[in-house]
């Protein structure tokens, strides 16, 4: 079974998702998945269709022709459907030989399931994939006589009986391959767009860390990352910036961490050096935080030193201005804590965009109300409503489940924008028209909808995300 060429191809897949806007951005996790099986002598190939004008009929020509080693494709629960049809396709053109491995969220919540829906995968990884795969696919293509139990996270067949190893995180990150970005280039993606643009074009995106310590109920990110935290090395990320900065152009990188400030003296630590190379060296790049960092984690040294370095706004999750449901949620915040950290924030000169979920279960009228005016007393100059949704494998989702209220769910209704489901007393529509009364109230005041439309620095921006919410209605 072995193969002619000296460095096999290992195919690695995104399926189309262009529906939604995050996906519209480098596919990281393909790209350190990409360097590991470079790392191990195959010859990556990342297929993200739907981005970079590269479609399904591009990546069965390609299979056609190249015979890889193997197919490794990446599952989100909201893309499940269009996966599992990708795979059908793939199918009747990928010879019975090449294994086709599944990771990501979905197969991390639902393994066993998916092996189910999906019997054309041949195996799937729970967790991160960077040391299993490269593993897997030369134990497959008989290049390595290790076991299949000895592969971290690995979940299979075996006689008609599902098999499933235990997951082991990789506890050094600078200890993997480092992204190969000239795989994939990072100029063809629009990271600058997400979370409404970045202040400043070409922006790139990055991770520092994996694993967040905090258990909110309705959070899926454990189920991958798990809950302890990991980081690279300040010099190791200080490496990539310089790569991103002075071979591809990036005047901004974006960096994606579940909470970059949940340990305060790596922050300052990083900070100290970001600022350092700004000064001495010229680097003429800034940090910018997008993702949701923790408020509990911000004190003024904290703020004082992200300011430093070019960052200019915060994203905070808030989730709810009731007590009691932030409570149920295990936010482990209180709304005196939001008011207080945001005018702290506010008072430090960042934008603060603020995000809230509406329909969590149990929730009443009077709660969502009350985050509606949280959201408007409380100094934020964004807000992000979302709708809930039970993701698989997440605290309240099983919670749920055990109390026979969990509704037969079809995957690709998930919808951040849109209720198509509702876990409360109240209809979906009801919540529906709650979600655009908040927006309604919250952008309708001369001064947010001044600053929401100054942000925008490109007519091209404008566009792209005029398309991407037009999508979401």
């Amino acid at each position: 079974m072995g193969f002619e060429p000296s460095k096999p191809e290992a195919l690695l897949v995104r399926p189309s998702t262009e529906r939604f806007i995050f996906t519209s951005i480098y596919p990281l996790g393909l790209g350190y998945l990409a360097s590991s099986m470079e790392r191990a002598g195959f010859s990556p190939f990342i297929a993200d269709v739907g981005n970079r004008g590269y479609k399904r009929q591009d990546v069965f020509e390609r299979v056609r022709a190249n015979k890889p080693a193997v197919v490794g494709i990446t599952c989100f629960s909201r893309d499940f459907a269009r996966t599992r049809q990708f795979v059908e396709e793939l199918d009747r053109h990928l010879p019975k030989d090449v294994p086709v491995v599944l990771g990501g969220p979905h197969p991390s919540a639902l393994p066993e399931l998916t092996l189910e829906q999906i019997p054309r995968a041949d195996y799937l990884i729970v967790g991160e994939g960077e040391e299993a795969l490269p593993l897997l696919t030369r134990i497959h293509h008989g290049m390595d006589d290790t076991p299949l139990d000895r592969v971290p996270g690995l979940v299979w067949k075996d006689n008609g009986r599902t098999r499933r190893n235990e997951i082991a995180w990789p506890q050094d990150l600078d200890s993997l391959a480092p992204v190969d970005w000239d795989l994939c280039d990072p100029r063809d993606y629009h990271g600058e767009y997400i979370a409404h643009g970045s202040k400043r074009s070409p922006a790139a995106i990055l991770v520092t860390s994996r694993g967040c310590p905090y258990q909110c109920q309705f959070c899926s990110v454990h189920i991958v990352n798990g809950h302890r935290v990991r980081r690279h090395s300040v010099d190791y990320v200080m490496r990539e910036f310089e790569i991103l900065h002075k071979k591809y152009g990036f005047r901004e990188v974006r960096v994606l961490d579940d909470n970059f400030t949940t340990q305060k003296s790596y922050v300052l630590e990083f900070c100290e050096e970001l600022h350092r190379h700004q000064v001495r060296d010229g680097w003429d790049i800034t940090l910018s935080l997008p993702i949701g960092v923790h408020l509990q984690t911000l004190d003024e040294e904290i703020l004082d030193a992200l300011k430093s370095v070019g960052v200019y706004e915060l994203t905070v999750g808030v989730e709810s201005g009731s007590a009691r449901i932030q409570k149920a949620m295990k936010k482990n915040i209180t709304p005196e804590l939001v008011r207080e950290k945001v005018q702290l924030i506010k008072d430090k000169g960042f934008a603060t965009i603020g995000l809230f979920i509406l329909g969590y279960p149990g929730e009443t009228k009077e709660e969502m109300e009350r985050t509606v005016r949280v959201s408007m007393d409380v100094p934020f100059d964004q807000a992000h409503f979302h709708t809930f949704i039970p993701f698989p494998g997440t605290p309240i989702t099983m919670q749920l489940q055990a109390e026979g209220k969990l509704q037969e769910m079809r995957w690709e209704d998930i919808h951040f924008e849109r209720f198509n489901y509702s876990y409360t007393d109240f209809s979906t529509g009801f919540l529906q028209w709650m979600r655009f009364k908040a927006l309604a109230m919250f952008y309708f005041r001369p001064r947010q909808f001044w600053r929401f439309v100054t942000k925008f620095k490109s007519l091209g921006q404008m566009r792209f995300i005029t398309q991407k919410a037009l999508e979401y209605m």
